[in-house]
């Protein structure tokens, strides 16, 4: 934080003095890049990369092996902690963390996207 000060007139109100200000600088991020896997929603890691946190699907997916064409991606739902990776979102955004995993699936019909899971194996 920065402290700033300014000389004040006289006033009505009180006495001339000083007003302080303060100003808060931000940090400086702890790290410019982050861990990022991606996994199948079997669990199978797919693509392992050093991820910056402003990242949106678009330069996800052009690091994944295997997505190219525009079909391809537009099919690719990247997906942490139930939301989506999308091109108007981005890691930050979502709270992503240093060494956390997205799950990509593929929806090839074009249909509503429907997920369910179940943690009884």
């Amino acid at each position: 934080a920065i402290l700033n000060s300014s000389r004040r007139a006289p006033s009505a109100s009180g006495p001339a003095g000083r007003e302080w200000f303060l100003f808060f600088v931000p940090s400086t991020p702890r790290s410019p890049t982050m861990r990022l896997s991606v996994l199948t929603l079997g669990g199978r890691e797919i693509a392992s990369m050093a991820a910056k946190g402003e990242w949106k699907k678009q330069e996800i997916c052009s690091r994944i092996p295997g997505l190219e064409g525009g079909r391809l991606r537009a099919a690719a739902h990247l997906l942490y902690r139930g939301a989506e990776v999308t091109e108007d979102t981005s890691l930050d955004m979502l709270g992503f963390a240093d060494g956390a995993c997205l799950q990509l699936m593929l929806d090839r019909s074009g249909g509503d996207l429907v997920l369910t899971g179940s943690l009884d194996g």
